[in-house]
């Protein structure tokens, strides 16, 4: 299975129309691609919750484990509302493991910075 999600918080028919026309002017019908009002830094965790919740309606599977980064605003998202997030209770919450290779760069980084700051 492969799934993915696209949230866009501007939408350039609608910017550029309000631009030229200003609020009082009614815009045609057209599909505006605006489907996000949240942060910049909130909207990956919105799509894993929105992932996590679309994959048993729409794919009859369950997500058990997801391997990534060590992003804490999704893992706290992939929790279901009783436990603090956003999953509803007939989704899994599913186990987090860390990705090896953002780990060693994790690491590599850390240990650069104290190798070259100063004495």
């Amino acid at each position: 299975m492969l799934d993915s999600v696209v949230f866009s918080k501007h939408c350039a028919t609608c910017t550029k129309h309000y631009s030229l026309h200003g609020v009082t002017e009614e815009l045609k019908k057209y599909k505006c691609v605006k489907n996000y009002k949240g942060t910049s830094k909130a909207v990956e965790a919105a799509g894993l919750v929105l992932l996590l919740t679309r994959a048993p309606e729409h794919y009859s599977v369950s997500i058990g484990t997801i391997i990534s980064d060590d992003d804490s605003n999704g893992r706290a998202k992939a929790r279901h509302v009783v436990n603090g997030g956003q999953l509803p209770d007939y989704v899994e919450e599913p186990k987090f493991l860390a990705d090896p290779s953002h780990q060693k760069c994790v690491l590599a980084r850390s240990v650069y910075n104290l190798a070259s700051a100063p004495i």
